[in-house]
């Protein structure tokens, strides 16, 4: 797996053993960066997509070197700012916006970086993050309220499944492993006050500690 670490330093890892999420090799840092939402787009995994929820760019990262491209601005609505991005095998790259309060999806242009609004993410104030499966079902994870969401990636309504089951703070990440069909959770545990790995269950929100 590949992860971005936002804080207290900035850099692109990978994690070279998903059983032991724990242990990583740094790529390399990103300074000043704020790259709260990214995934893969496609089949290319050596390019990393990524919005700067400060700058409101679009960059790609290089999983090899690390190396930095900026594609363009990328500007959520006003007053919002960005949490989440899936990619699909199919080329169409997904992020999600939030301003604490209400939630939208929109469609990102890989090319130029232009974000077009699909629509509110109904049920969920707080989306932190978007994964979609093979499938094309996408889902959603609420930090204000814990709890998983299905999403509509055609308007953008939203369904909750049920309770995450762990006190989530701070920004998270999620992806599906395509074969598997695993959801996978980059969470931060406010209790434990740790960083986790985590497996959420599509069916009922529910998560389990990796």
């Amino acid at each position: 797996a590949y992860a971005l670490e936002v804080g207290p330093g900035e850099e692109l890892v990978k994690i070279p053993d998903i059983t032991a999420p724990g242990t990583w090799d740094t790529i390399a840092s990103t300074p000043g960066t704020d790259y709260f939402a990214g995934d893969f787009v496609g089949s290319d995994y050596g390019k990393l997509y990524v919005l700067d929820t400060t700058s409101n760019e679009l960059h790609t990262l290089d999983t090899n070197t690390g190396d930095d491209t900026t594609v363009g601005p990328s500007i959520p609505l006003s007053g919002h700012f960005w949490t989440g991005a899936t990619g699909t095998s199919s080329g169409t790259l997904f992020a999600a916006s939030t301003n604490v309060g209400v939630s939208h999806l929109y469609q990102i242009n890989t090319t130029t970086g232009l974000a077009t609004t699909v629509g509110e993410i109904t049920n969920a104030p707080c989306i932190i993050d978007i994964a979609i499966n093979a499938t094309g079902e996408m889902y959603g994870f609420d930090v204000c309220i814990h709890v998983l969401v299905q999403i509509d990636p055609i308007t953008g309504a939203g369904t909750v499944i049920g309770s995450i089951g762990f006190d989530a703070d701070y920004p998270q990440g999620m992806d599906f492993e395509d074969r598997s069909g695993t959801l996978y959770l980059a969470a931060y545990n406010a209790t434990a006050k740790s960083g986790e790995l985590r497996i959420a269950d599509t069916a009922t929100g529910n998560s389990v500690l990796v």
